[in-house]
């Protein structure tokens, strides 16, 4: 019995010691099911591949890709990403290609994987995509608005919320707050939309969807800490994410990195050298090519798997960049090694996601030198904290400066956390409003995005955004894709007066940040002299429509106004039949 055992186990160790030469691994294509019975245009269609190959990581592109090679109805040919499931080197394995049709008709195309043996190809596929009435995905479309692909305009309306409850908050004040189970994404994104927003903005960090981290945050209730390429337990998150966002109709700004990756949780990157990975020091990340393809992986395999949603609306680098030049003001390359560094991926991104998400980068106190004109970078942002007065002035001077576009991603009364901000909540509140007044009056195509959303929920001021929300609409309603900034001068009480011509209709913001007393004054503006208007007024904080004597024709001053402290006054002029 050992005698007639013995042969075929030798066979079956040579078989193994054979197959673990990648050269003796023949690659093959052995299935491809499209999962989706019915495609729709915008819809998800799903396609999994089984597929035989040898690497050493099936998530690094040195060792493996498979691409979708699509040719759309109109004769547009796309390359499409997949990505890796599970299974084994040298056995069958598990692949996904999640793709959204941008036309309605007879798509086709065929697999291709490529890999250490060279390239191969799938057996031809084809489907047949009818009509939704998913308006696709945004894009850029000017400075006040972004348009989506059926040609509807778009203005983002939000707060952000970036992560979901931890189970440790080290804020002091808000610790209960914060650690509160009821922020969870669908509660978070939900009342967003109850209350009139369409746009937020979330972090991929150590403590929230922790992709490329083995180590997760300690006060991370829902991720575990992985030895995978990609930590496995926020695939599950982002899933929710994206579905989350189509069931509430909100749109998205994905952060894919945060400024604390490489200062404050260096020591647990997976590009730390200290474990395992390319780079001694956090600036290496931006030189080392081990680094930078480790990354162009990572990009690779979100848009594989989750560009397809029609409402993530933007990529997002970095939240903060500058302020790794700052901690390593020493270095004086840094902050062109970063723009170049913006510039290669932003290139690549650019190649490889074959829906052409808007692209931006954020920095916190200054611009990064040359980053704001590179031209695969659709949109620059900023932040600002502790004035937002400025906001108006920061948005115009940088679309000046450079004809972008331009986002305040983040803004507060405050930014430190360690402060009680019940001290002073009637300015954390008043903050949240004249932020959103003056973006909505500003040349930007996303208002905005307040941060502390735990706090702004806790107080119900999140629903002030349906009157924000309702203004903003009657506006894209009048302009038609027509804005232009309008010159009004104040004269009176100091207060912040700022114009916008929406189409044939004048609309005219009146600010006063005096919390004790009311602006009394009068405004001189620039009408179509041949036109006589209507005039009518709202007050932001009671909520009220009132109407004003008429403007006749060649009339362009209206005075006896009165706006009430901490008040803003919103006057609408339409001209007459």
């Amino acid at each position: 019995m050992k005698s007639r055992l013995l042969p075929l186990l030798l066979m079956s160790i040579t078989s193994v010691t054979l197959s673990a030469n990648a050269d003796e691994v023949a690659s093959r294509i052995e299935s491809v099911t499209r999962i989706t019975s019915t495609p729709v245009q915008y819809g998800r269609v799903d396609y999994t591949v089984i597929l035989t190959s040898a690497w050493e990581d099936p998530y690094a592109s040195k060792d493996i890709t498979l691409d979708f090679r699509i040719v759309a109805p109109d004769g547009q040919k796309l390359t499409l990403p997949a990505y890796y499931e599970r299974g084994p080197s040298e056995h069958s394995s598990v692949w996904r290609a999640r793709f959204a049709p941008a036309q309605t008709g007879t798509y086709s195309g065929r697999f291709v994987l490529n890999d250490k043996n060279g390239t191969t190809e799938s057996a031809p596929v084809s489907f047949e995509v009818t009509s939704s009435e998913n308006k696709g995905f945004l894009h850029t479309d000017g400075l006040w608005a972004l348009r989506f692909e059926n040609g509807e305009l778009f203005r983002g309306i939000g707060e952000n919320m970036c992560w979901e409850a931890v189970s440790d908050d080290s804020s002091g004040h808000f610790k209960e707050l914060n650690q509160n189970s009821r922020f969870h994404f669908e509660y978070m994104f939900g009342s967003l939309a109850r209350s009139g927003g369409n746009f937020t903005r979330i972090w991929m960090c150590q403590w929230g969807i922790p992709l490329e981290w083995k180590k997760v945050a300690e006060n991370s209730p829902i991720y575990r800490d992985s030895d995978a390429h990609f930590n496995p337990s926020s695939f599950e998150v982002m899933d929710r994410v994206v579905n989350i966002l189509e069931d509430t109709d909100v749109y998205l700004m994905l952060a894919i990195g945060a400024h604390v990756d490489l200062r404050d949780n260096w020591a647990d990157s997976n590009y730390n050298a200290a474990n395992g990975g390319p780079c001694e020091k956090p600036a290496d990340f931006f030189t080392n090519p081990t680094a930078r393809e480790m990354y162009k992986d990572r990009l690779r395999y979100i848009v594989a798997r989750w560009g397809y949603s029609t409402n993530i609306a933007a990529w997002e680098f970095w939240n903060e960049i500058d302020l790794i030049v700052e901690a390593d003001s020493l270095n004086p390359y840094l902050p062109k090694n970063i723009t170049a560094w913006h510039g290669e991926m932003s290139d690549y991104l650019a190649q490889i996601d074959p829906y052409d998400h808007i692209v931006t980068t954020s920095v916190a106190y200054f611009d990064v030198e040359g980053m704001n004109d590179l031209p695969n970078i659709d949109l620059n942002q900023r932040h600002i904290y502790r004035n937002t007065r400025y906001i108006p002035q920061c948005i115009r001077e940088h679309v000046t400066a450079h004809g972008k576009p331009y986002v305040i991603g983040e803004y507060g009364y405050d930014w430190d956390w360690k402060n009680d901000f019940n001290k002073f909540a009637d300015k954390m509140d008043y903050d949240f409003k004249q932020g959103q007044w003056t973006g909505m009056f500003s040349p930007t195509p996303i208002l905005p995005l307040s941060w502390w959303w735990e706090f702004f929920d806790e107080r119900g001021v999140v629903k002030y955004l349906s009157r924000v929300r309702a203004m903003n609409e009657l506006m894209m309603e009048r302009a038609q894709g027509q804005f232009a900034e309008s010159p009004v001068k104040w004269t009176g009480s100091e207060v912040i007066p700022l114009g916008v011509q929406a189409g044939e209709s004048l609309f005219v913001l009146i600010v006063n940040a005096d919390k004790n007393a009311a602006a009394n004054g009068s405004v001189e503006l620039k009408t179509d002299a041949s036109k006589s208007y209507t005039v009518r007024a709202y007050s932001t904080e009671r909520d009220l429509w009132a109407d004003m004597p008429p403007l006749k024709a060649g009339e362009t001053r209206i005075a006896g106004l009165s706006v009430p402290a901490w008040d803003n006054l919103i006057l609408l002029l339409t001209p007459t039949k």
